[in-house]
């Protein structure tokens, strides 16, 4: 016949905590290994229960198995120091003179806030024009004058004129002709009783005893214009002298004015029209009528 011994109450006690602990474990991990128990508890709790106990009968009440807590130790909150306020700063103390001296500065800083002062535009002087003066032709060196007939006429250099009549055998103060070598040009200076002839017709005229004297050659016309001679108006005509075979050997230059009653034909020829050119305008200079 068995019989049983009552538990005795630490027993019981210790085996609830076993339970709570092995719940706690439980929750936490998953499975838990048993915990080992003493022999002396086993032996108790293998003995029988006080007779009249049934154990089967009596349940023992569930025990609330406190919750434990669960700690997040990844996120560690560092206590961070108080933002620290910036020192003041110390306000210089000035002296009475650099005091006067920050006031001067500001005083003139007011007073001229430009950076720099544009100076006043000065005007520029502009000169007067200068009048160009008008150059006349001036004698090199030795002259020759000639003033037998009615004009007077200064030529640059010791020319050797030769004077010939013009409609008498000897020349005289209504008509004739000189004729001379001028610095690489040659000039014939015809005089005659004008009637009522004009430059131009003068100029004609000129052209006409060209080709007579020289019949070989032709005269090609290639210019004309005005002249002014001893304050009396006259013309001119340019040519150019081709030969025979087409060739153009020099050229020069007619002019044709009045004097008193007496008309004037000058013809200056040449190889060069530069030359040519110069020694006409020499001629004009030179040339005064007579009586004036």
């Amino acid at each position: 016949m068995n019989t049983f011994r009552p538990v005795s109450t630490p027993t019981v006690l210790l085996f609830v905590a076993l339970l709570v602990v092995l719940a706690a474990a439980c929750g936490q991990d998953g499975a838990v290994p048993p915990t080992p128990v003493p022999q002396n508890q086993q032996a108790e709790a293998s003995v029988s229960p006080t007779p009249g106990a049934v154990l089967d009968d009596e349940t023992p009440s569930p025990v609330a198995v406190p919750d434990v807590p669960e700690f997040d130790t990844t996120a560690t909150q560092v206590p961070t120091e108080p933002p620290q306020e910036p020192a003041d700063t110390p306000t210089p103390i000035l002296t009475d003179g650099e005091s006067e001296a920050v006031e001067e500065t500001q005083t003139s800083v007011e007073r001229d806030p430009t950076a720099t002062p544009t100076p006043a535009p000065t005007s520029t002087p502009i000169p007067p024009p200068t009048q160009t003066p008008t150059l006349e032709p001036t004698p090199l060196g030795d002259h020759t004058v000639i003033d037998s007939y009615a004009f007077a006429l200064t030529v640059d250099g010791d020319v050797n004129a030769s004077a010939s009549g013009w409609l008498e055998s000897e020349p005289d103060r209504t008509q004739g002709q000189i004729a001379f070598a001028f610095s690489g040009a040659t000039v014939l200076l015809i005089w005659l009783p004008a009637g009522s002839s004009a430059p131009a017709q003068l100029v004609a005229a000129g052209f006409d005893i060209l080709g007579d004297s020289q019949p070989a050659l032709t005269f090609e016309a290639v210019s004309e214009g005005a002249i002014g001679v001893d304050g009396d108006e006259g013309a001119f005509g340019g040519f150019a002298v081709v030969d025979q075979s087409g060739n153009t050997l020099g050229g020069g230059l007619i002019g044709g004015w009045l004097c008193d009653g007496t008309g004037f034909i000058l013809s200056v020829t040449g190889s060069d029209s530069t030359v040519v050119q110069v020694r006409f305008d020499r001629v004009l200079y030179g040339f005064e009528c007579a009586g004036r």
